[in-house]
C-alpha cells in the first residue's frame, strides 16, 4: 500500500484538477457579459454564444426553442423552420438604477435570433434596448459624452458605474439560455 500511495495521491489530484478545469469551462461557456464594447460571449469577443447539445438534430433544437419562446410570451419576427428563428421579448423591470435615493426601474426590449445545426445552436442578441418608463431615459452600455442624459453602465473613460444593472442583465441572458436547455426534449 505504501508503495502505491504516492501514485494514488498524484492520480487523485490530477483527476480533481481535470474535473475542476472541465467544470469551469462548462460554466464559463454559454454566457454573455457586458463590456464597454457591447454584450459579448464571456471570455471572447464574439457577439453570440454556441449552445451545444450532442445527439440532437436541428429540428429537435428548433422545437425546444419554439417551446421556450411560447413560455416567455415572445413575439416571433422571423421563422425559417429548423434553420433559424428570431423573436422579440419584453422584460419588465429587468434591473433598476438608483438616482437621488429613488429606484428607477428599467424595462428590456430584446431581439434574439437562434440558428440551428445538428448538435448545436447559435444564440445571438440582435438588439437590446433598455428604457425607464417613468422618465423616458435609456440605459446604455457606454456614455457618449458630457451631454448624454441616459443612464450608462460604463462611463466614457471606461469606468464601470452601474454594477447592479450589468449583473442583472447578464443574469437574464444566462437564465434565458439555461431555460432553452431545460426544455423537455432538449
Amino acid at each position: 500500500r505504501s508503495a502505491l500511495f504516492p501514485y494514488t495521491t498524484l492520480f487523485r489530484s490530477k483527476i480533481l484538477l481535470l474535473c475542476s478545469i472541465i467544470v469551469s469551462s462548462i460554466t464559463y461557456a454559454q454566457e454573455f457579459e457586458i463590456t464597454q464594447t457591447g454584450i459579448l460571449e464571456k471570455g471572447s469577443n464574439k457577439d453570440f454564444v454556441i449552445i451545444k447539445s450532442e445527439g440532437k438534430s436541428a429540428k429537435e433544437l428548433y422545437n425546444s426553442t419554439v417551446k421556450h419562446i411560447g413560455k416567455n410570451n415572445g413575439k416571433v419576427l422571423e421563422d425559417e423552420k429548423y434553420e433559424h428563428i428570431k423573436w422579440q421579448t419584453y422584460i419588465p423591470k429587468i434591473t433598476y438604477v438608483e438616482e437621488l435615493l429613488t429606484k428607477n426601474y428599467i424595462d428590456g426590449y430584446i431581439t434574439i435570433q437562434v440558428s440551428f445545426k445538428d448538435n448545436r445552436a447559435k444564440y445571438e442578441i440582435i438588439a437590446a434596448d433598455f428604457k425607464c418608463p417613468n422618465n423616458g431615459k435609456k440605459l446604455v452600455i457606454r456614455s457618449t459624452g458630457m451631454t448624454d442624459t441616459s443612464y450608462f453602465i460604463y462611463r466614457r473613460n471606461g469606468t464601470l458605474v452601474e454594477t447592479k444593472a450589468k449583473s442583472d442583465i447578464e443574469e437574464y441572458f444566462k437564465k434565458d439560455i439555461k431555460s432553452i436547455l431545460e426544455q423537455d426534449n432538449w
